[in-house]
């Protein structure tokens, strides 16, 4: 069962698809995101994004915004003002 991964700027929608893992950078710590992690609300700070599927890890910059995690059955969005890159 994956995760459905929506990356959302103010500007546009960055990346959309079903990935593995998600891994993130918040006030907190780093926090990894597994298929049905319980529901989480976090605000993220500068630092690597790192997106897995199918044993293929992808890269992003971020720096601000939010990320949270919803159990629908696991959909995870990261938005707000943020800055957002591809770094693959």
């Amino acid at each position: 069962m994956p995760i459905h991964l929506k990356i959302v700027t103010a500007e546009r929608e960055v990346f959309a698809d079903d990935v593995d893992m998600v891994s993130a950078p918040t006030r907190d710590g780093r926090v990894g995101i597994l298929p049905r992690h319980t529901p989480l609300l976090s605000i993220l700070t500068t630092g690597e994004l790192g997106i897995l599927k199918g044993g293929v890890r992808t890269p992003f910059a971020v720096s601000g915004g939010f990320m949270q995690v919803l159990d629908l059955p696991t959909f995870l969005r990261f938005s707000g003002k943020a800055s957002v890159v591809g770094l693959g």
